[in-house]
């Protein structure tokens, strides 16, 4: 059985044929199914239109009332659903209920315990405004700086349109503060098998936003909350102290040189040199150790290093760019100092990612589906 999840506040206009047509794609699906509205004591008379549908015989929708906590209110579905297949979509037709049809057989046919409707995946695309496309490419950036390790070769992360096999996720261990529920249950869960169906996002056509102005805090708050949890937290404090470290060994060398007489760009180039050495041995046996140990032999070793140095080079680059760009309008200082939090951050991800890569879990590539768009809104008749 499959158990779809809409939460609502403020629906009323769409909520008929959006559960109709959810409805017809889990039919279309060959499964039985249940849809679950978690209304959040919406004053529109969400919930009523909802009891409205169910008295015409409905029996496969079901209503949950409560005070309003949105950023709960899709797991309290879930953990009243009966299915061994459990999802979630939005209201306002921005996640086309024709894609759950794709969605489910996917999921069938590749024995998948996640199963993703992404914008990004093959042919997608969104129809976003332009400001929430920036806002999410944000979103998706911070969150594979803090968590390289569990995103890797997912597109869209930050959906709020997925579905996944019960069994592979424990609801007990969800510990949401945000909407982005997706990432919460890829951090903490670590399904081992995840799919991705391409989608068109579309335009709201109904209600409007219910985030809010504190939404970026508490998405941040949340990543934090999972790098500490899933140890990225810990893993990028050692990769700066390691950094820290390089620096003492690339002063020290100069210094020596210098001391020496060396010239001057050999001496630079060659402290550099050393520091970048010290830096992957440092990582290697410190703050990646795990994942070297799960790929040995001289030639893994001599493959990191070179991404290990290609990286670092490509990290220079982005700070010395930052630095030209920057420094004549805010000054040298401040240029200098975002210019090294650009490079950290990508040697960090570009690292954690590539060079040392945690054990991953199985990402089961979209085919060349269909891509579905969000069909006309169809008021139902009062």
């Amino acid at each position: 059985m499959i158990s779809l999840i809409i939460p609502t506040y403020n629906e009323r206009p769409c909520i008929a044929a959006v559960v109709d047509q959810a409805a017809a794609a889990l039919a279309a699906s060959g499964e039985s199914f249940e849809i679950i509205v978690v209304d959040d004591s919406s004053p529109d008379g969400t919930g009523a239109e909802v009891q409205r549908l169910q008295a015409e015989g409905r029996a496969w929708l079901r209503l949950i009332s409560r005070p309003r906590d949105l950023s709960t209110a899709v797991v309290t579905g879930w953990s009243q659903a009966r299915g061994d297949l459990l999802a979630c979509m939005d209201a306002d037709f921005q996640h086309p209920p024709a894609t759950l049809t794709a969605m489910v057989r996917r999921q069938r046919d590749a024995d998948a315990d996640v199963v993703i409707a992404s914008r990004y995946a093959g042919a997608a695309h969104t129809g976003a405004a332009a400001l929430r496309r920036v806002l999410t490419g944000a979103a998706s950036a911070a969150a594979g700086l803090l968590l390289p390790g569990v995103l890797t070769g997912l597109t869209d992360p930050m959906s709020g349109f997925f579905l996944f096999r019960r069994s592979a996720v424990d609801l007990s261990a969800l510990r949401p503060r945000g909407y982005k529920l997706l990432i919460e249950i890829l951090a903490r869960c670590r399904p081992p098998r995840v799919s991705e169906v391409p989608f068109t996002f579309a335009r709201r056509q109904a209600g409007r936003s219910k985030a809010g102005a504190g939404v970026a805090t508490q998405f941040l708050r949340q990543l934090l909350s999972l790098a500490a949890a899933t140890g990225e937290l810990r893993k990028m404090f050692r990769f700066g102290l390691v950094g820290l470290s390089g620096v003492v060994v690339n002063f020290a060398a100069f210094a020596a040189m210098r001391h020496w007489d060396a010239p001057l760009a050999p001496a630079a180039a060659l402290a550099a040199a050393l520091a970048i050495a010290n830096n992957f041995a440092g990582n290697e046996t410190f703050t990646f150790r795990a994942a070297a140990q799960a790929d040995p032999g001289a030639r893994a070793v001599v493959r990191r290093f070179f991404r290990f140095f290609a990286f670092s080079l490509i990290g220079l680059g982005l700070n010395t760019a930052a630095v030209a760009m920057l420094t004549p309008a805010i000054g040298w200082a401040p240029a200098l100092t975002l210019g090294i939090g650009l490079a950290s951050g990508w040697n960090f991800a570009a690292n954690a990612t590539l060079t040392w890569p945690a054990p991953a879990a199985s990402r089961i590539r979209p085919r060349n589906a269909a891509v579905l768009a969000p069909e006309p809104l169809r008021m139902a008749a009062k």
